[in-house]
């Protein structure tokens, strides 16, 4: 009951809708082996080159620190993430609190514990 939060409800320009979202009882990637019931997105990070497929280029990966999985939105023909090209990159990963890219281009996450995982290709 702030007045600069009801001004905000009142008034449907003062916010942007997130660029993606999903709730807690979805999942990501439909029929995906991630657990749903929680949800807490960590990276996220876009791919710039390396050892990965060039169909990786520009693409977005993000975490859930809650579900233990990592995804990849590929780049859609404007060059943006494209929300429809969902993929699971990786699952069962203990707790990502963080994504990075290193050196040759692989991915990188650590866990809440401050273990630094690499992530290689194939």
């Amino acid at each position: 009951n702030l007045d600069i939060c009801e001004n905000l409800y009142a008034e449907p320009s003062a916010t942007t809708a997130p660029f993606f979202s999903y709730s807690h009882s979805e999942h990501v990637v439909p029929g995906d082996a991630c657990p749903t019931g929680s949800s807490s997105i960590t990276g996220p990070v876009f791919y710039e080159g390396g050892a990965y497929p060039a169909r990786y280029q520009g693409a977005l990966f993000l975490a859930d620190y809650s579900r233990g999985c990592i995804w990849a939105m590929l780049p859609g023909a404007n060059g943006l993430p494209d929300p429809a090209t969902r993929e699971t990159i990786k699952t069962n990963t203990p707790h990502p609190v963080d994504l990075k890219l290193g050196p040759g281009g692989d991915l990188f996450y650590v866990d809440v514990g401050g273990t630094i995982r690499r992530i290689q290709y194939g």
